[in-house]
């Protein structure tokens, strides 16, 4: 397709040429007529400088849209797998906040336990020092 586009683009600037070339004869051959057709054609040429440069300039705009849209992509894709890197890492640190709170409630159970035996052990060892003081 752009191949018949500039075929077709290449067509049209040489039937331009030709055009140009036969209205310069035209302006040349003719006293009377020559200079406001000369005028008419440099209106006509500056339209059409006019419109071949904002041609260019809106390709460039375009050309460069798609290669801020290319690396807009780029970045969208690199922070995805970053949003996935970190929600992978906010998983497992949870997964381990999980697991650390179940071991400090079966060492608080274990601690609490332990507090107990104690508190029955001294409680039986006073019991047992105060039978042996009401033998003595």
């Amino acid at each position: 397709m752009n191949d018949n586009f500039g075929s077709k683009f290449q067509f049209d600037v040489y039937r331009l040429d030709v055009f140009n070339s036969v209205f310069d004869q035209i302006i040349s051959d003719s006293k009377q007529l020559g200079p406001i057709l000369n005028r008419i054609k440099t209106e006509y040429d500056d339209y059409l400088f006019f419109l071949l440069r904002n041609q260019q300039l809106a390709k460039q705009k375009d050309n460069n849209s798609i290669a801020y849209l290319a690396d807009a992509r780029i970045e969208y894709s690199k922070q995805c797998t970053r949003i996935n890197v970190l929600d992978n890492e906010i998983n497992s640190l949870n997964e381990k906040i999980i697991s650390s709170n179940l071991s400090n409630k079966d060492l608080n159970l274990k601690i609490k336990i332990q507090h107990e035996i104690e508190q029955q052990t001294n409680a039986n060892l006073n019991e047992l020092s105060n039978l042996k003081k009401q033998k003595n």
